[in-house]
């Protein structure tokens, strides 16, 4: 019998929610939630940490948040250093949804 492979993620959790914030106008912790297939809790968390990170701003709108990513955050990855978060968010599509649905 043949074993199952999965395919691991190449983008982590809070890189997918990072693009989401970024390309989705409708930014509710249950609407990023769903574009991302996590739990609410876990947006809240990822959100939190980007935040404390300065990759993304929090402000009441109402009786909800409204987020915003800050394009010239510097990105502190080692990978990415010296980077403004603008210029890597450039590099992916527009819609994490579109990106879901494409063959590759």
């Amino acid at each position: 019998m043949a074993e199952r492979y999965s395919m691991p993620d190449l983008i982590s959790t809070h890189g997918l929610i990072l693009l989401c914030i970024a390309s989705t106008d409708e930014q509710t912790v249950a609407r990023l939630a769903e574009v991302a297939g996590v739990s609410e809790r876990t947006v809240t968390r990822v959100v939190t940490d980007l935040v404390d990170a300065g990759y993304v701003t929090r402000r009441r709108q109402g009786t909800r948040n409204a987020y915003a990513v800050c394009p010239d955050a510097e990105v502190t990855d080692p990978i990415g250093h010296g980077w403004r978060l603008g210029r890597l968010l450039e590099l992916s599509p527009r819609s994490p949804e579109a990106a879901a649905s494409q063959p590759v």
